[in-house]
């Protein structure tokens, strides 16, 4: 029951954050081929070490374009 939950929530969290959109500020939108892959990355370099994810997402969205300082925190 857990990880439906879980799912659903991050998809509705993706649906409100209108990722894909071009946004202010040089933020580009990013391709799905990379963002899959570091999304891929991410989670399991944040299951090896048992930290959470956003410590490797947000300097990713920074330095990639993807976002804003604001936006990534």
């Amino acid at each position: 029951m857990y990880k439906p939950v879980v799912g659903l929530v991050l998809l509705y969290s993706a649906y409100r954050t209108d990722c894909w959109e071009r946004g202010q500020n040089g933020v580009t939108q990013p391709p799905l081929l990379p963002v899959a892959a570091s999304g891929a990355g991410i989670s399991m370099l944040s299951g090896l070490t048992g930290v959470g994810g956003g410590i490797f997402l947000s300097p990713l969205l920074l330095f990639a374009g993807w976002a804003e300082t604001r936006q990534s925190i």
